[in-house]
Order: C-alpha cells, then sequence, then structure tokens
C-alpha cells in the first residue's frame, strides 16, 4: 500500500508512526506521524494549539505545557518566576529571595539575606530575644558585629 487513497489499505502512510511515508519506516518513539513526516523529538510531545495548528513540547521542562499539554506554570510576581523541573510547576527565586510559605502566587516573597526569622534559608531562626540581626544570610553574634565570621 502507497496511498491513503487506496481502497483496502489498511496503514494510513500519512498518519501510522509505524509506516510514516513508507511501509517498514517507523518514526522514532515518542514521535507522531503527521502528513507523512516524523514530528517532534524522541523527548517532546505534540501539543494542541491554536486552531488546527500543534506544537511539539518537552513536558519535562517546558512551562507552557508543564507535565502535560496545556498545563501552564503560573504568573507569579516579580521578582520570582515559573520554571518546568521534571514535569513539576517551581519557583525561581533570585539570590537572597525563598519562597517561604509554599504559594507560588505570591512569588518569592522572603529576603532571606536579612529576614531574622529565615536568615539565609526558611524557617532559619537568629535569637530575636538578644536582637540577633541577619546580614548577608547569616546571623550575626551580637547587633554591634560587622559581619559574618570569615
Amino acid at each position: 500500500c502507497t496511498s491513503t487513497e487506496t481502497v483496502g489499505c489498511e496503514i494510513h502512510l500519512s498518519s501510522d508512526p509505524q509506516n510514516c511515508n513508507a511501509s517498514g519506516y517507523p518514526c522514532a518513539p515518542g514521535q507522531e506521524c503527521d502528513n507523512g513526516k516524523c514530528r517532534c523529538a524522541p523527548s517532546e510531545t505534540r501539543c494542541p494549539g491554536f486552531g488546527t495548528t500543534t506544537h511539539c513540547e518537552n513536558l519535562a521542562t517546558s512551562a507552557q505545557d508543564c507535565g502535560a499539554c496545556g498545563n501552564r506554570c503560573p504568573n507569579t510576581k516579580y521578582p520570582t518566576r515559573s520554571v518546568c523541573v521534571l514535569g513539576r510547576c517551581e519557583l525561581k527565586c533570585p539570590t537572597g529571595y525563598a519562597d517561604c510559605d509554599g504559594d507560588v502566587e505570591n512569588g518569592c516573597e522572603t529576603l532571606v539575606s536579612s529576614d531574622p526569622r529565615n536568615c539565609g534559608a526558611c524557617g532559619v531562626r537568629c535569637d530575636l530575644g538578644i536582637g540577633q540581626p541577619c546580614v548577608d544570610g547569616a546571623c550575626l553574634e551580637a547587633p554591634c558585629d560587622s559581619g559574618p565570621a570569615k
């Protein structure tokens, strides 16, 4: 069978990923046969777009199609950006910030470089009873120290 128009063909060469454009010519694993051509890299999935268009996405890393087609990672407040890691949406915080409350909607809300309740990382507390400050992500010994020990 050489055409999808021939009566009696059981193979559709324009759409069969095992026989794409010719009998016995398979697409690579994960690819689809579209109009007789293998589409999408083996690590990508063909996702629907607008109207009749489609696009290929790596569902493990695409913030537009994270883990599944159409699963868009949320837009977050500055200075945060949402990224897709192994098919799950995560926040990418800039240096000095962290997402201590786990809420992607408000982004990286904590300035861990100076917050004595989250000093250097979420949940690391300086001794507020003695007025221990957080400077550059480290609890200082006393308020008058010039900086963390080197």
